[in-house]
């Protein structure tokens, strides 16, 4: 149980923590199915589907984007990527030919490319405060004398599918 709200960020934490148990099972592909179920104050996430062999290539990708930003600033922030979750929505992907990497379609881009240049003119919400938006006093940080939404349409391009793709795939609420 966690007594706060399930937000994109922690929806998140929860489909890592999830893989992050699964792989460590060992069971390999014949492993019973394991769920992950957490209870937050406003609905209750469940993780479900993947064996423990699944969850470490599931895994592989975060730790190729860890070493990524280890050298190289990297926007790609979980509270924006997996927004729709917080509306059970999902983003739709597209690819051009079977060599090339699936990439968010050009309307899921323009929605996602709203929340993160949201400037929060007409909410009481401090815009600084939200993870999801370029101008979260982190982001501002990192993103001194650089394109934002460039290097935000790069990280799209290159790993949000084989990150977050899954999380809508295998994660739901109720």
């Amino acid at each position: 149980m966690e007594p706060s709200s399930a937000r994109a960020k922690r929806r998140a934490k929860v489909w890592l923590e999830y893989l992050l148990w699964l792989a460590y099972l060992n069971e390999g592909s014949a492993g019973a199915e394991k769920r992950r179920i957490v209870v937050f104050s406003d609905q209750t996430v469940i993780c479900s589907g993947i064996s423990s062999e699944q969850a470490r290539q599931y895994l592989q990708p975060w730790f190729k984007i860890w070493r990524h930003a280890q050298q190289q600033p990297l926007v790609l922030p979980a509270a924006l990527l997996l927004k729709p979750l917080e509306k059970a929505k999902a983003y739709q992907w597209e690819t051009t030919n079977q060599t090339e990497k699936a990439k968010l379609d050009e309307k899921s881009y323009t929605e996602l490319l709203k929340y993160w240049n949201e400037t929060g003119s007409f909410t009481t919400m401090d815009m600084t405060q939200n993870e999801a938006c370029k101008l979260h006093r982190d982001w501002s940080f990192i993103l001194q004398e650089q394109d934002a939404q460039a290097l935000l349409q790069h990280a799209c391009d290159e790993f949000a599918y084989d990150l977050y793709h899954p999380v809508f795939q295998f994660q739901h609420s109720e």
